[in-house]
């Protein structure tokens, strides 16, 4: 029931340096269905990804090409994720298995990850956070209802369509080289794990422990929105457009050396993470649930996944809707138009009647 997508050897079933090869085959074999896009989204260690258009329909989708020919198991895990159906869940469209290569065929979500997100506009207001925890930890649930454990509750995992609402996959596609991926993904599971996983991997396979596990991602996610920074990176990788994801210049062993300086209790580190929180100016309410749901041990954090998304919605949100409608709007802006930056914060600030919440972000976001 965990999605890995991986084989013993994937890579030697196609040669990843022979993409215009594949391109003609996957093109042909789909002609006078689809419009096959050159340029790969990415090449992962399970698929080939490429942006697709239906003729008939008009619709981009994204068509997987597996990199293996070993369907067992596979092919029932991918029959598996193909029958969910959740706003935040990527839906999987049709299977190709009769000849190899194999295609998968998705919903084609035309924005970015969470974490490119986190470094174009930095830390994010508390309402978005929540409304993001609350619907991440409803498909989270979802897939636990079907028996599926997803340890993907990451910002490099999480896609955010045009809505800003998230969307989580469960086929696994980075941007970067193997040898390349191997260290990220080290990194990443060192930057977003709950202690017990990073021990015990099979703590996956376990419905309670995966629960208990995935509070404290969770938690992780929420604080890394609010303050503009993953809680065990160092202040260096700190602010958008900074090379805040920049990995590779962070140390593994750094990391480990903050997860203990943050169960530390009396430890400058742990403070300093804490001041950062409150410098967003979250709801007092918030910092009891955060700090239960990032408790070291396992038993220490709520009893169920369910009792940790009741506690976050128990939160007020703290802004009015028309705060909300402004802030959303401003947000809408920045996305689809890159200039739009440069010519808004003048505005605000000769504005003094915004609320104090409205001028202090955009104080922090002219700075950044």
């Amino acid at each position: 029931p965990y999605f890995h997508f991986y084989t013993s050897n994937p890579l030697n079933d196609v040669d990843s340096n022979s993409l215009d090869a594949l391109l003609v085959y996957v093109s042909t074999r789909l002609e006078g269905k689809y419009q096959v896009f050159p340029r790969p989204l990415g090449v992962g260690n399970s698929c080939i990804v490429f942006k697709i258009k239906d003729l008939y329909s008009g619709r981009y989708e994204v068509l997987r090409v597996l990199k293996t020919s070993r369907l067992k198991g596979l092919a029932e895990e991918i029959n598996q994720v193909s029958r969910l159906k959740h706003r935040n869940i990527m839906s999987v469209h049709e299977l190709y298995f009769k000849e190899f290569p194999y295609f998968v065929t998705t919903e084609y979500v035309p924005s970015e990850s969470l974490d490119v997100y986190i470094d174009r506009f930095g830390r994010r207001p508390f309402f978005e956070v929540r409304d993001m925890a609350l619907r991440l930890g409803d498909a989270v649930q979802y897939l636990r209802d079907k028996k599926i454990y997803l340890t993907q509750i990451r910002p490099s995992k999480i896609l955010l369509d045009t809505e800003n609402q998230p969307v989580i996959s469960p086929f696994e596609v980075i941007k970067a080289s193997d040898a390349s991926r191997a260290k990220e993904k080290v990194k990443e599971d060192a930057l977003y794990l709950a202690p017990e996983m990073l021990e015990d991997e099979k703590a996956v396979y376990d419905a309670e422990t995966a629960g208990l596990a995935d509070q404290y991602s969770l938690g992780l996610l929420m604080f890394e929105q609010l303050t503009g920074k993953p809680v065990f990176a160092d202040d260096n990788l700190k602010g958008p457009r900074g090379g805040r994801r920049s990995l590779e210049r962070l140390s593994l062993a750094r990391i480990f050396k903050n997860r203990e300086r943050f169960d530390d209790p009396e430890d400058k580190f742990r403070a300093s993470c804490w001041k950062m929180l409150e410098a967003a100016r979250v709801p007092p309410e918030l910092l009891p649930v955060l700090d239960r749901l990032l408790r070291r041990a396992p038993e220490e954090r709520y009893p169920g996944f369910d009792e940790a998304l009741d506690a976050i919605a128990a939160i007020p949100p703290g802004w009015t809707d028309t705060q909300r409608a402004v802030m959303e709007s401003f947000q809408r802006c920045l996305r689809s138009n890159d200039d739009f930056i440069d010519r808004f914060y003048e505005k605000v600030q000769s504005c003094k009647d915004l609320p104090d919440e409205l001028i202090q972000y955009s104080d922090l976001a002219q700075q950044q």
